[in-house]
């Protein structure tokens, strides 16, 4: 299992830096122009081109995107899930006459409908996305498995000491992302516009 994730994690990691600088090289900062025009917020959509690679590059992230859905989304299918056959069992029979099957089906389709239509409805979802990823950043990636391994493994001081410093690091990095995400939404809050794009 842990070979299996290290080999997940640094091919999705060599991935995303590859891509990463690739789009930097190329691209630069976002407040460069790109063939005499501002960089877009949208990658997908906001330039034009050959069609087939903004197709193709649709359909990447429909690939991407799918799976990973299904995966953050199964914790809050098997909360309701289990709250529901809770209500059946306490009050002897279901308290929405539904099958279980039936109302896995009211309940995932009623969840991505609510996602797309929170997803529409809110400007620049990007800006806010880039805050969210950057303050669950930290505490999620860095400060839980590192305090996990300390108190598991109980390491020699000079690995405990290097491991807190990268801990401080992150978070100051976290801090520093998140003050940026906060400065672009302040600067662009006047421009916002509901179901804009």
């Amino acid at each position: 299992m842990k070979r299996a994730c290290n080999w997940a994690i640094g091919s999705s990691l060599a991935v995303y830096y590859a891509v990463a600088c690739a789009g930097y090289s190329v691209f630069g900062d976002t407040d460069a122009n790109v063939l005499g025009r501002k960089m877009p917020d949208d990658i997908l959509t906001g330039f034009d081109g050959p069609r087939w690679i903004i197709l193709l590059s649709n359909v990447a992230v429909l690939v991407h995107m799918l799976p990973a859905y299904q995966v953050w989304s199964q914790p809050f299918f098997e909360f309701f899930e289990h709250w529901r056959d809770r209500k059946a069992e306490l009050a002897g029979r279901d308290p929405w006459g539904l099958s279980p099957m039936r109302f896995r089906f009211a309940l995932r389709t009623s969840y991505v409908v609510a996602g797309t239509l929170v997803t529409c409805a809110i400007p620049s979802l990007s800006i806010i996305l880039g805050l969210a990823g950057a303050l669950a950043f930290w505490p999620a990636t860095v400060l839980f498995p590192i305090e996990a391994y300390l108190r598991v493994f109980k390491p020699r001081p000079a690995v405990k000491t290097s491991l807190r410093g990268l801990n401080i690091l992150c978070a100051l990095l976290t801090v520093a992302v998140a003050v940026s995400g906060v400065q672009q939404i302040v600067t662009q809050a006047s421009q916002f516009k509901i179901f804009r794009e």
